[in-house]
């Protein structure tokens, strides 16, 4: 009877370690993807916040550099959630940014020409 109790709690104890190192695995594999993705991301909406002649707002720069940075230094799932943050703030800076570029050119083809110039449209009939 002792030597099946024995058994029984060491199979226990083998799932429990099982369980545990199963989802350590998985939260770890999923921060990866999440750093992963964010790279990817950084790398692909540059174009959009960007502007030639300009320097990056310093509000984007902070949020890339904050989600670039990051550091492992809690468990996983910590981690995750700080990640996640991290990621929230990103996604705010890189809207705004984007949202002002467009609001820039958007308010430059607006103007009316100067007066010096004039400005004439013409359908594709017209020309």
């Amino acid at each position: 009877m002792g030597i099946l109790a024995v058994l029984v709690v060491l199979l226990v104890l083998l799932l429990a370690s099982t369980w545990s190192s199963a989802k350590s695995y998985f939260a770890k594999g999923r921060l990866s993807g999440m750093e992963e993705a964010t790279l990817e991301i950084i790398r692909g909406v540059c174009s959009h916040y960007e502007q030639a002649g300009q320097a990056t707002p310093d509000y984007v720069t902070k949020a890339v550099e904050a989600v670039t940075t990051f550091a492992r230094r809690a468990t996983y799932e910590k981690s995750i959630y700080r990640y996640q943050a991290r990621l929230w703030i990103f996604g705010d800076a890189i809207g705004a940014a984007c949202w002002r570029r467009g609001y820039e050119i958007c308010k430059a083809q607006m103007t009316p020409p100067r007066d010096d110039k004039i400005h004439v449209a013409l359908s594709l009939n017209d020309l």
